[in-house]
């Protein structure tokens, strides 16, 4: 059976895709596998795995999505990097909030011991949602039709990286409806490997379009 919520994880056999799937035997949220190197480990039954891409992760996605319109009977759909920890029942905890809140797009925060690049990420101790200027690349969780809308974009990254994404998809919602999840913290364990013309890609993309690099809390919901 469907759930209602999708996860699209870019994977290897690195990838701590398992550790989310214990302790959360009523999860609210499927998992699509899309591995960039082949997986030698045995998955789970309702674990569904893509083809081996030949793309980095937004050129790959942008084809993946294109291709086919399954994703659409959802009611989000993250796109989450494989070195993302999360302690039992956190992606279903954090998909929650998507019933109580005008989310177009968001992400949970990050915990304060995690490799991060972004302070407005991190969790702030005391608050459970806060409205931001800024969803990091990393594990963008995105109404399906924001996604339909924000979708052509993927295509704009000559590297398939996503550099400034993050910055263009805040900039054509005008900053609405965009939160980080205080109450449902995640671990980022590995700094990026894939950081090489990383500012010439980004700015190059701001400039074409118009785009402040801004990263704000605009307000403290809860």
């Amino acid at each position: 059976m469907m759930r209602p919520n999708l996860m699209i994880c870019s994977a290897s056999d690195r990838s701590l895709h398992h550790t989310w799937l214990d302790g959360d035997p009523k999860r609210n949220w499927d998992l699509y596998l899309s591995p960039y190197r082949p997986l030698s480990i045995a998955q789970p039954p309702d674990v569904s795995v893509g083809p081996l891409r030949d793309k980095q992760k937004f050129a790959a996605l942008h084809d993946l999505l294109t291709e086919d319109q399954w994703w659409r009977e959802y009611n989000n759909v993250m796109l989450v990097d494989e070195d993302i920890f999360a302690m039992p029942g956190t992606w279903s905890r954090f998909f929650d909030w998507t019933d109580r809140l005008d989310m177009r797009m968001m992400a949970p925060s990050l915990t304060a011991n995690s490799i991060f690049s972004h302070p407005v990420t991190v969790q702030q101790p005391g608050h459970a949602v806060r409205r931001v200027s800024f969803i990091e690349i990393m594990m963008p969780s995105f109404r399906v039709d924001t996604l339909d809308l924000l979708l052509p974009t993927f295509a704009l990254s000559p590297s398939g990286m996503g550099w400034g994404l993050d910055y263009l998809w805040a900039h054509l919602l005008d900053y609405s409806g965009i939160y980080i999840i205080d109450e449902t913290p995640v671990t980022h364990w590995r700094p990026s490997a894939h950081t090489k013309n990383y500012g010439d890609e980004m700015n190059a993309l701001l400039a074409k379009y118009h785009v402040r690099a801004t990263e704000e809390t605009f307000e403290v919901v809860l």
